[in-house]
């Protein structure tokens, strides 16, 4: 999968979230559409986890590294 496949379905993932929600006193059940904002920003901490861990991670770390940081960039292109 290319960086750039990887930063638009983890976006997709995080627009789209499923849990309650409390809305006007009312609880929902269901999808919540968060805001293109939101999703970037939270598929950006996933990134930045998954970032952190490869810096601590000797094995494959230059490839690894280098793919997740250009999904990072693709994602912040969204």
């Amino acid at each position: 999968m290319t960086p750039k496949q990887k930063a638009e379905e983890l976006f997709k993932k995080y627009r789209i979230i499923m849990f309650p929600i409390i809305c006007n006193k009312n609880i929902y059940h269901g999808e919540s559409l968060f805001s293109d904002d939101m999703a970037k920003k939270c598929a950006l901490i996933a990134v930045d986890e998954i970032i952190s861990i490869n810096i601590s991670t000797p094995t494959d770390y230059g490839a690894s590294w280098t793919y997740w940081n250009q999904v990072k960039r693709e994602i912040e292109k969204l």
